[in-house]
């Protein structure tokens, strides 16, 4: 798995996996829906994984998000 070197994009997943919407997770991060987006952009490329597919107006996790989510959530607790 590869190393993710930048931590704003952990707060993006973390926010995305939380609200299941990227226009909710945009509106915690006081950030735009298109900034929120390019972020997952990236994060999906950095981990070769679609991390969240949509489902109906939701964003579901998909294994890969699954398995991580717990660690970087917990992750980003412990900072």
């Amino acid at each position: 798995m590869n190393e993710i070197a930048d931590l704003n994009l952990v707060t993006v997943f973390e926010a995305v996996w939380r609200h299941r919407q990227i226009s909710r997770a945009a509106a915690e991060l006081n950030s735009s829906q298109p900034t929120v987006s390019n972020a997952l952009r990236r994060l999906r490329e950095i981990m070769d994984d679609r991390l969240f597919v949509r489902s109906g107006q939701m964003m579901m996790p998909t294994p890969l998000a699954q398995e991580i989510a717990p660690h970087w959530c917990d992750g980003l607790m412990a900072i």
